[in-house]
């Protein structure tokens, strides 16, 4: 009866190894979930950033080829690029320009004054800005994750 009795003995230890192996299981279980969902949210994060960015590129592009006529001003000491179209023989200017960390836009009639609180916001980034070099627009933009992004837009001479 002596073997059964050492067995008896050692059962509780064998217990306890288990459950603590249990919870070292669950512990780092938890630790793997807590690390995946913060690099889950950064990955968010940066995708949202690099949409934002994308968004402002393909806007700008998109507007500048529809215009008839581009170029970059300082306006109320805010850097605008006027985009100039004509609509039934009379001519419309859309501005678009960036402060206070928004792009906007702001539509009217060429000889109505800028209004640049007017102007609609276009979406949030953290940097923006337009440089123009040998008939190519440089527009340089930035999201939340501060990452600028540059796309050349070709300006068509008559």
């Amino acid at each position: 009866g002596r073997g059964r009795g050492g067995m008896n003995r050692k059962h509780p230890a064998d217990t306890l190894f288990v459950v603590l192996l249990y919870g070292l299981f669950a512990l780092l279980s938890l630790l793997l979930i807590l690390i995946g969902a913060r690099v889950y949210k950064r990955t968010v994060e940066h995708t949202e950033a690099r949409g934002d960015v994308r968004a402002s590129l393909s806007y700008v592009a998109n507007k500048v080829r529809a215009a008839d006529r581009v170029s970059l001003e300082t306006r109320d000491g805010l850097s605008v690029l006027v985009l100039t179209q004509e609509f039934d023989g009379d001519l419309f200017e859309t501005c678009i320009y960036y402060t206070g960390g928004v792009l906007r836009e702001w539509f009217a009639e060429a000889a109505t004054p800028f209004s640049p609180e007017k102007g609609e916001t276009v979406t949030a980034l953290s940097s923006f800005s337009i440089e123009e070099e040998d008939g190519l627009l440089a527009v340089t933009s930035a999201g939340r994750d501060g990452q600028p992004h540059t796309l050349h837009i070709a300006l068509c001479r008559e």
